[in-house]
């Protein structure tokens, strides 16, 4: 029983992600991809509401975020955003079995995001991803880009 539930959900996202519309970046799957996305582009997104799995509370894109992705030009918008809790999908890829239940914002995202970038590691969020705004992170993250402008 439980793994037939897993194969439908499968299915499900499987066919939500086939459904997408042409004009969202997508790779020879069809599935969203972030090649042509920018991180800012990335967020609206995942804060889109309306999208075919907003009933799941999911955005389906493949972790395939290019090299570099993140450029030191959109540090900038990114540290505006660190505390907003304005409601978000959770990341889902196409390949996870799992469904989150959690919430996501947006300020979780900025921080993972400018995580990534101050840690210089490629942008993954796996399987499956819910950030949420962390405001002792955020105001760390803060106070060292304050300092890097300098």
């Amino acid at each position: 029983e439980v793994l037939m539930r897993n194969i439908s959900f499968v299915i499900l996202i499987l066919f939500f992600s086939c459904a997408r519309k042409k004009h969202i970046a997508t790779d020879s799957t069809n599935w969203v991809s972030p090649k042509n996305l920018t991180p800012c582009s990335f967020l609206e997104l995942v804060k889109q509401k309306g999208n075919v799995n907003d009933r799941l509370g999911v955005y389906d894109m493949t972790d395939d975020f290019p090299n570099n992705w993140i450029k030191h030009s959109d540090i900038d918008t990114l540290i505006t955003l660190v505390n907003s809790k304005a409601s978000c999908n959770c990341f889902l890829n196409p390949f996870s079995s799992y469904i989150p239940h959690e919430k996501a914002d947006l300020g979780g995202y900025a921080i993972k995001l400018i995580k990534f970038y101050k840690e210089n590691k490629k942008v993954s969020f796996g399987l499956y991803s819910c950030p949420t705004t962390n405001e002792k992170e955020a105001n760390e993250l803060i106070k060292w880009w304050s300092e890097q402008k300098k």
